[in-house]
């Protein structure tokens, strides 16, 4: 999958900085009227950019090679928001099967991309106006992707409503938190056989390899106060079963102590705030949630 996202990146790359470069009136165009291809006009632009860079500082403003390193920085500029702007994108559709989405952002971020340089360089427009529209383009394009993102989650809740009836933000947020502060406390009492039915095989036989190294230390996790915070639901999947995955932060007292209940790690006095990425699935014919999968997202003192 990574590899995938690397070609697409140089192809769009390439397709984004060729326009660029032959439109610019940036005194570059010699490269491409003497460059068999398109691409080899882009190779050899490229090379030329690094002595023209220096001279920015060395230029003085309003200069034919000033303006020169002003398109350069320009394009420079470009091609980095371009590759950003592509990352995201692919880490936001990264678990998403759904290519049509994915498309549509890229789509999203290469138009803009393509031509807020072009009319730059057309109009030949001062650095600070390249840098603002930059900053308007990255703004706009983080609103839009968010709204999509959003857009395409209220759709799947909307089918986990058709598959369960039954389902409830409020009451998964509850009962979710439920569930969580269960296992942490059977946890902290070396007591998991009591949430088995809670936690999927892989992580009851994670916690039990680290509870035997817990108790090979005389150590115990001592856990009190666990208050929900927030919990919110940040990913749907309803193809094969029904998977949904929430951020959730939690405030609570948490440290270890030995067998002389001396703590070796944590604070009793003072409250950590957890902020996790949990995954659970729900078995309908016993209307019950299940956590696959946990992640520690940040964690903080209150």
């Amino acid at each position: 999958m990574k590899i995938k996202n690397i070609i697409k990146t140089i192809i769009l790359f390439i397709l984004t900085s060729i326009p660029v470069v032959v439109k610019a009136d940036s005194g570059l165009d010699s490269n491409y009227e003497q460059s068999a291809s398109p691409i080899s006009a882009l190779v050899n632009t490229l090379l030329s950019m690094g002595s023209y860079i220096g001279k920015i500082f060395t230029e003085h403003p309003g200069s034919e090679d000033y303006k020169v390193c002003q398109a350069l920085i320009a394009i420079l500029g470009t091609i980095i928001i371009l590759i950003v702007t592509l990352v995201y994108i692919f880490k936001l559709g990264k678990k998403k099967k759904n290519i049509k989405d994915i498309l549509v952002r890229i789509g999203i971020s290469l138009i803009p991309t393509i031509i807020f340089p072009l009319i730059c360089f057309l109009i030949n427009i001062e650095l600070i106006i390249y840098i603002i529209i930059f900053l308007a383009y990255i703004i706009t394009l983080i609103i839009v992707v968010n709204y999509l993102v959003k857009k395409r989650l209220n759709e799947e809740i909307n089918k986990l409503k058709e598959v369960d009836k039954n389902f409830n933000e409020e009451k998964f947020n509850n009962e979710t938190f439920e569930i969580y502060k269960e296992i942490q406390l059977a946890w902290c009492d070396f007591n998991l056989d009591k949430v088995k039915e809670l936690i999927s095989e892989e992580m009851y036989n994670k916690y039990t390899e680290k509870l035997k190294d817990l108790k090979d230390k005389n150590q115990k996790n001592m856990m009190d106060e666990i208050e929900l915070e927030s919990n919110k639901i940040v990913d749907v999947n309803t193809e094969n079963e029904i998977e949904i995955t929430c951020e959730m932060s939690v405030k609570c007292i948490d440290y270890i102590i030995d067998d002389k209940e001396k703590i070796v790690k944590g604070n009793k006095k003072k409250k950590y705030k957890y902020k996790y990425r949990l995954t659970f699935i729900k078995n309908l014919k016993e209307n019950k949630y299940v956590l696959v999968e946990k992640k520690m997202l940040n964690i903080s003192t209150k």
